[in-house]
């Protein structure tokens, strides 16, 4: 039986998540975010270190990002003046003699590489089990500057990713001529798929172009174009609640391969991401959840993804 519409058997998914780009915080700057259902504030310290803390002051709730100002490594509270460690432990109140032992902000573990700014979340608050990966790409004087494109998409991190172990999709959806037939492997909290295809050079010949999409748990998918083009996507993509999920493509180039995200085989894969991102759109906000699919010889692995994707639900 489905599910009633918009109904979901599972969570919020816990590991990394992209919170931010480099950039779009500054030393000393109090940001308010709000992802995995919560508040949050987002803030740079003086040494450079990016913290994500829980909104709300333990003292009587003041929210930290209306208000609230960075001094040095600590975050001050803007109603009474509490002062809170990189750990999220009051050490300061400039008015009592003792600091409450619980008081304390939720803290997120950040991780800042690549560009991109990345937090931990568990519903429960355990610490990190695997870490983030490296993208080179993302900071290599090779490749372009990331362009980023960005949706607000009402479904789950789940469904995005399980388009990976769907080839059948892209005949229905985005009209290619023949599915892909990926080799998909689950490793930990990794899942890749690779596949190869034959694409048009400009001379007009046909080359061999290589596909591998990676999932790095559930909010974190990199396809990298190796071959005839050499291109990447980014796609990072944060819950912001149990509904909705603030999803991203971060685009870059080889520009060592003479290619360019403005013009020629770069901008074309561009577009033909985007466009292809946004046929899967309509689909994600109007399917419900089907736990027993009826599924054919012809469907990817689905169920095993499903096993897979089942970790990060503790």
């Amino acid at each position: 039986m489905l599910p009633k519409h918009r109904e979901y058997p599972f969570p919020i998914p816990c590991g990394w998540f992209r919170v931010a780009f480099t950039g779009e915080i500054s030393k000393g700057e109090v940001k308010s975010l709000e992802y995995f259902g919560e508040e949050q504030v987002l803030f740079v310290s003086d040494s450079g270190e990016v913290q994500l803390f829980g909104a709300h002051c333990p003292h009587l709730g003041a929210h930290l990002g209306r208000g609230g100002r960075v001094e040095g490594e600590m975050l001050r509270c803007p109603f009474h003046g509490w002062g809170f460690d990189k750990a999220g432990a009051c050490i300061e109140v400039p008015y009592a003699k003792r600091i409450p032992s619980r008081a304390r902000l939720r803290r997120y573990p950040t991780i800042e590489k690549d560009g991109i700014v990345w937090a931990w979340y568990h519903p429960t608050g355990d610490e990190p089990t695997w870490a983030p990966p490296d993208v080179p790409e993302l900071s290599n004087a090779d490749w372009s500057a990331p362009v980023h494109h960005r949706w607000t998409i009402r479904t789950r991190n789940q469904e995005i990713a399980e388009n990976t172990a769907d080839p059948a999709h892209f005949s229905a959806v985005h009209g290619f001529a023949d599915a892909p037939a990926p080799r998909i492997e689950f490793l930990e909290h990794c899942c890749r798929s690779v596949s190869e295809s034959r694409v048009p050079r400009a001379d007009g010949e046909m080359a061999t172009s290589r596909l591998e999409v990676s999932w790095y748990g559930l909010g974190l998918g990199l396809v990298r174009s190796t071959g005839a083009f050499e291109l990447l996507v980014a796609g990072t993509n944060t819950p912001v609640d149990e509904a909705t999920v603030d999803a991203c493509f971060s685009f870059s180039v080889c520009r060592a391969r003479g290619l360019s995200p403005d013009e020629g085989a770069g901008k074309a894969f561009i577009h033909e991401a985007i466009r292809q991102m946004e046929q899967d759109i309509p689909i994600w906000e109007n399917k419900v959840f089907a736990e027993r699919p009826i599924l054919c010889d012809g469907d990817g692995p689905i169920g095993p993804f499903r096993d897979w994707a089942s970790q990060f639900y503790p």
